[in-house]
């Protein structure tokens, strides 16, 4: 049954210019729905936002009218091409960084602050899987995953909190993934390392409350995107795979960026003042089964 516009379902309509990297990485929008420009002055900060699901998010802001600052650190042309897009949006930065070192972190949250005039709302998304099972793990894989994808978020909010307090309504968004609960048996550090995050929320959110920052978790399920993390050389833009059998996805199809994109969004908004500490989780019913 057709949908009427004023009741449409979400990411249906899908404009050609947004069709290319898997319909930019997922971006399979509505132009007309964000007309009003909600976020209309806001200013976001997204680690690995060049591409995948942090290019879905990117997008999910730029579209809402957030000034945008992109964390890069691999695959600096497809974050060039994000950035591109971006601005035909909204105001956009792309920024170099190495969130695996602390250094990094601090010139991430510094450098966002200086081109956008303060900061409202970080999203932790940069990540590192490698896809190894825990006898082929090294010591130093384990440590480099836990880096990035558990001590960066750490480092993160502790530089960024008296920006997002200023801010009167700050957000700090962390995406994890449902292997945070859900063990993986072919990637042990980056599980380990998400499920680690669950906890750093829960603290985080107790000691920001005081401050009036909320802090909270996305956790994707499988979710297509344009290529491996970590190699540029494995980055190709891949036709759509056909969709898993709804005995794995109860919703018919695995995520796409910019499902993680409108989950962030929400947190951010004003809707979502009175939530924190929380995991969404946006896979499509996955783990029900």
């Amino acid at each position: 049954m057709a949908a009427d516009k004023n009741n449409a379902m979400p990411f249906t309509n899908i404009p050609k210019e947004y069709t290319s990297a898997l319909d930019l990485a997922g971006g399979m929008v509505q132009l007309d729905a964000y007309a009003d420009k909600p976020f209309d002055g806001m200013r976001v900060l997204v680690t690995g936002g060049g591409k995948g699901v942090g290019k879905g998010i990117a997008l999910a802001f730029a579209l809402r009218g957030a000034r945008v600052a992109i964390g890069c650190n691999s695959n600096p042309d497809m974050a060039r091409d994000t950035l591109d897009l971006l601005r035909r949006h909204t105001e956009a930065e792309l920024i170099p960084s190495d969130i695996g070192d602390p250094d990094g972190c601090d010139h991430l949250v510094d450098e966002t602050v200086r081109l956008l005039g303060g900061l409202d709302v970080v999203v932790s998304n940069a990540a590192i899987q490698t896809n190894r099972s825990m006898l082929e793990t090294t010591r130093e894989s384990f440590e480099r995953t836990l880096a990035v994808n558990t001590r960066a978020p750490f480092l993160l909010m502790k530089r960024a909190r008296p920006h997002l307090t200023a801010s009167g309504a700050g957000r700090f968004i962390m995406v994890s993934s449902v292997h945070g609960k859900r063990p993986t048996n072919f990637d042990a550090a980056y599980a380990s390392s998400k499920g680690a995050m669950l906890m750093l929320c829960r603290e985080a959110a107790i000691a920001f409350a005081r401050d009036g920052v909320t802090v909270n978790i996305i956790a994707p399920g499988a979710v297509v995107i344009e290529g491996k993390t970590g190699d540029p050389k494995s980055f190709s833009v891949l036709r759509r795979k056909p969709i898993r059998p709804m005995t794995l996805y109860p919703l018919g199809r695995v995520g796409v960026p910019m499902d993680t994109g409108e989950a962030a969004c929400f947190l951010a908004s004003r809707a979502a003042g009175h939530i924190t500490g929380t995991t969404i989780r946006v896979d499509g019913g996955s783990m029900l089964l």
